[in-house]
């Protein structure tokens, strides 16, 4: 008989089969009962991983036990060495079935719990558990909408004002992760447990809160809670004036960083004294113009312009006004209700009007470093966004567009970091996420723009700008029949000349010419978007018609000419003197 017959046949009688299966389903069985019982007794989640690194080594140790024992009514006996049943002392008088396969199961499991426990007393902390007014290992906070409790229910805006600006001042805590208010607010009126909101934000605390405002007078109540345990950290209720908030506001993020153990920077203040206004009228619509400029439309940023403009004619000294005011110009523009140069000059007024009375806002430095970046002054524009994210290094919109302007200068493993930061400090919003596709296709490491924007595309589905920057990432990428798919999409949900323009460009890139000179035909006669006819003739070959219409865009000064110099789409057109010009021409090229 051959060896490996002579081991396997050894094998089934010492029944080490039988003892490895029930060796499996007991440990399955402890892992299972410890996956449900460690978490309600607080254990750590190590404590998991140990059971099941202990039952893997136990295995040999019941197969070793299996090999080399026999369980009999006597008493365990060392297996005889493969003799017949008739001269086998240990094997006479009583049935094969005697030895257990269960017992062997048994000891090893025993030997998993015993090593685990041992291991778990050993490592366990010596110090007493964490009480509530303990300070969470994890330094990250997210700063939920505080509650409006006011009587006719008119005052959200105030409570995601106050909100706002407590996550600004917690922001310049040394230490501190603060989740950004895009993320933290979108809880607002759920019924969210603390420990889920803490999962999704990756926050070790949460700070939740109410606001009640009645005449001049204001009610904050506010409660710093352990994401993990449930437990209150800290809590306190405070009654001023409302001309008083920010110096609630102050209290409260002191507070909070003597309760962690940390230090704030600075004056320990998310706007300093200087920064504010004397006039509780001035305070109210300030706050108004933050909620409808949180909006995010052009509707909303119109109306923020108001109330910005009413807080400073009440008080011209206020500078977080001023500062609202420029946020709400730089992206007036964005939105098409503003033109560019009139957006710019009026942003880039009201931003140097904040900083003249009050150097420490992060928000008009940001606003201001934006402008220069756009304006191509790329290193007064870095000295403001170094500034803004020194004095907040939490300023999510300053991390992401530091990065674009970062991707001008060609510093992509930077922009690619800052990008990342943004998602991580804002991780529930699609801004920062299709940011970050954005940048890894600017640095042309396409593969994981397209797999950064579907992941977005996964965590909000059907949002128009993700699906319409993955378009084009499809183009980059060669992916045409993706790209026609999506861009399908686009223009049966949102009818008009741009999507059937963008589906020109896909067609022309993939090579039906006949389909994308269709559509071009439809398109030349009135169409806004000159760029993109630009491209479609690139890809087509027909350049002088592709630089007829580029010069057009460059003087409608479309917004996506921004990034021509560095953009991978307008590749077809490199190398010829005429896109040499052009970038003279829009001031990429000196």
């Amino acid at each position: 008989m051959s060896f490996p017959r002579r081991l396997f046949d050894e094998l089934k009688r010492r029944r080490v089969f039988r003892v490895a299966a029930a060796y499996a389903v007991v440990a399955w069985l402890v892992i299972q009962v410890a996956s449900e019982t460690f978490p309600a007794l607080g254990l750590p989640a190590w404590t998991l991983t140990l059971v099941v690194a202990c039952a893997l080594l136990g295995c040999p140790v019941a197969i070793v036990l299996a090999w080399a024992f026999d369980v009999t009514p006597e008493g365990v006996r060392r297996t005889s060495e493969g003799l017949p049943a008739s001269v086998d002392p240990l094997r006479q008088g009583r049935p094969s079935s005697s030895r257990s396969p269960w017992a062997y199961a048994v000891a090893g499991v025993t030997v998993v719990v015993l090593l685990a426990t041992g291991t778990f007393l050993a490592l366990r902390p010596t110090t007493a558990p964490a009480v509530a007014d303990t300070p969470p290992e994890r330094p990250s906070i997210a700063v939920l909408q505080f509650e409006d409790l006011s009587a006719a229910g008119d005052q959200e805006y105030f409570g995601q004002g106050l909100a706002e600006e407590l996550l600004n001042a917690l922001a310049q805590t040394e230490g501190l992760r603060v989740v950004a208010r895009t993320s933290s607010f979108s809880f607002a009126g759920k019924d969210t447990p603390v420990h889920e909101i803490g999962r999704q934000l990756s926050a070790g605390l949460v700070l939740e809160g109410s606001v009640r405002a009645a005449g001049g007078s204001v009610r904050v109540t506010a409660q710093l809670i352990d994401a993990g345990t449930g437990y209150h950290v800290w809590s306190q209720t405070y009654e001023r004036k409302l001309a008083d908030v920010f110096a609630i506001q102050d209290e409260i993020a002191a507070a909070i960083a003597n309760a962690l153990e940390l230090r704030l920077l600075g004056d320990g203040a998310g706007s300093s004294r200087r920064a504010r206004a004397r006039d509780s009228e001035a305070v109210r619509q300030y706050l108004r113009g933050r909620h409808a400029f949180s909006q995010r439309t052009a509707e909303g940023l119109q109306e923020s312009v108001g109330h910005f403009v009413r807080a400073l004619e009440l008080d011209p000294t206020f500078a977080l006004a001023y500062a609202g005011l420029a946020d709400a110009y730089t992206l007036l523009d964005d939105y098409g209700m503003l033109e560019r140069e009139e957006a710019y000059a009026k942003g880039t007024d009201a931003a140097r009007r904040a900083l003249d009375l009050d150097e420490t806002l992060a928000e008009a430095h940001t606003s201001l470093a934006h402008i220069l970046m756009h304006q191509l002054q790329n290193e007064d524009s870095e000295r403001e966004f170094r500034r803004a994210l020194e004095l907040n290094p939490s300023h999510v919109q300053a991390h992401q567009w530091y990065a674009l302007l970062l991707c001008q200068m060609r510093r992509w493993d930077e922009a690619i970091e800052h990008a990342r930061r943004a998602a991580e400090l804002d991780p529930l919003s699609f801004p920062p996420a299709r940011g970050v596709g954005i940048v890894l296709s600017l640095a042309r490491r396409t593969d994981e723009a397209v797999a950064q924007l579907e992941a977005t595309l996964v965590q909000h589905p059907d949002n128009e700008s993700v699906m319409d920057f993955l378009t084009l990432v499809y183009v980059q990428a060669g992916r045409y029949d993706d790209a026609t798919a999506l861009s399908r999409v686009l223009e049966e949900r949102y009818p008009g000349p741009y999507y059937r323009g963008q589906l020109a460009v896909v067609h022309a890139a993939a090579g039906r010419s006949e389909e994308a000179r269709r559509l071009l035909a439809e398109l030349e006669d009135d169409f806004a978007y000159r760029s993109q006819l630009a491209l479609a003739w690139a890809y087509l070959g027909d350049l002088d018609r592709a630089f007829l219409w580029l010069d057009r865009a460059i003087e409608a000064r479309e917004a996506v000419l921004d990034f021509m110099e560095i953009g991978p789409e307008w590749d077809p057109l490199r190398g010829d003197a005429r896109f040499t010009a052009a970038l003279r021409k829009t001031g990429h090229l000196p």
